[in-house]
């Protein structure tokens, strides 16, 4: 479930909800997790969020596709690591 406050097209609030030990779930911690302990990864990825923050400063939807290759990829590197 996704949720937003006051609007999507206005966001101050911006909400997921997914059931504990979905592939989801297990992904976004997979991710957090490799983000706090490689530092690498983690500069890379601020790399990215700049570069697409600068490129689709108005366009939500834009960005985080952006980024959506760079999150898959990783997750699942680590998860190939176990």
């Amino acid at each position: 479930h996704w949720f937003c406050k006051p609007s999507p097209a206005h966001r101050t609030h911006h909400l997921h909800l997914v059931p504990t030990g979905s592939q989801r779930f297990v992904s976004e911690l997979v991710f957090r997790d490799c983000l706090r302990s490689d530092g690498a990864v983690a500069a890379d990825y601020l790399r990215l969020k700049r570069r697409l923050a600068a490129r689709f400063p108005d366009d939500r939807e834009a960005y985080t596709a952006g980024k959506a290759g760079f999150v898959e990829e990783t997750v699942r590197a680590v998860l190939g690591r176990k």
